[in-house]
């Protein structure tokens, strides 16, 4: 599920039998933009569901991955309840029966053409979104050896990215450098990982335990853990995000359908600075 950054009114969502679903909240009632029946969409589970950052005249533009192995681009208008694919991509053509699957993609806020995309077994595509060729093979060393549950470009570098996975590691890429910038190992599986919005050298990871990691991605240096009330309990947290508005409140979830929220400072004292 995912809430437009600039218009809160709509959100959309995926389903496990490759749907998605945009609602209007707009005057207090819910109303579906369109029978999704009448959409040539995925035919697999939906595996990750985002709100393009950038506002096309009175369009929005929604992406959308799945295990069916497509990547799509879907035209939203909501004056008009007009919602349409406006373009699918597959990361490669093979002799196989069925594309590897789509399992997480990440957009570079200052650059949302370019998306960075993992399929099952962890290889990397780079999808340009306005190119006559629109997608690449990341060429890189170290490729992951199980599947990339998360990427997550930096906000403050249009070409940097960080991604982790199921083998313990946090990787920092930077688009046409043959191998990781930095490697971070972790003493957890980590099933997300999101860069700070105030300072350009540290990241968050979260996933098994009770606690978010945040890192120095240059150095790899654990800066402190941000810690549940409830010490004992063995929790998988799964979502995390920064206040925009307020970046000094983080909120995070876990499985279970609680909700923890902190009040952090908008600069960790680290050792490096990232420059590249």
């Amino acid at each position: 599920m995912s809430m437009h950054p600039h218009e809160p009114m709509l959100i959309a969502a995926g389903t496990f039998n490759g749907e998605i679903f945009v609602w209007s909240l707009q005057d207090d009632e819910i109303k579906e933009m369109v029978a999704v029946s009448e959409i040539r969409g995925h035919s697999d589970a939906v595996t990750q569901i985002e709100w393009m950052d950038k506002i096309y005249s009175e369009r929005f533009l929604l992406l959308s991955s799945a295990v069916d192995g497509y990547l799509m681009v879907w035209k939203v208008q909501p004056k008009s309840y007009c919602f349409s694919c406006d373009a699918r991509y597959i990361m490669e053509k093979s002799d196989l029966a069925y594309p590897p699957g789509i399992t997480c993609f990440g957009y570079s806020p200052k650059d949302p053409t370019i998306c960075v995309v993992s399929v099952e077994g962890g290889q990397l595509y780079c999808c340009y979104l306005d190119s006559d060729n629109p997608v690449t093979k990341v060429a890189v060393e170290n490729q992951y050896h199980g599947d990339v549950t998360c990427i997550s470009f930096s906000p403050f570098q249009k070409d940097m990215f960080a991604t982790t996975g199921t083998n313990l590691q946090i990787k920092i890429y930077i688009l046409g450098e043959p191998a990781p910038l930095h490697t971070i190992w972790c003493d957890s599986n980590k099933v997300g990982i999101q860069w700070c919005n105030t300072q350009e050298n540290v990241l968050a990871a979260w996933g098994s335990g009770n606690h978010v990691d945040v890192y120095d991605v240059l150095s790899g240096n654990l800066i402190t853990k941000l810690s549940t009330s409830d010490q004992q309990k063995d929790q998988l947290l799964s979502a995390m995000q920064y206040n925009k508005k307020r970046p000094q409140y983080l909120a995070i979830g876990d499985v279970d359908g609680y909700t923890y929220i902190w009040k952090i400072p908008l600069k960790f004292v680290t050792n490096n600075m990232l420059s590249v």
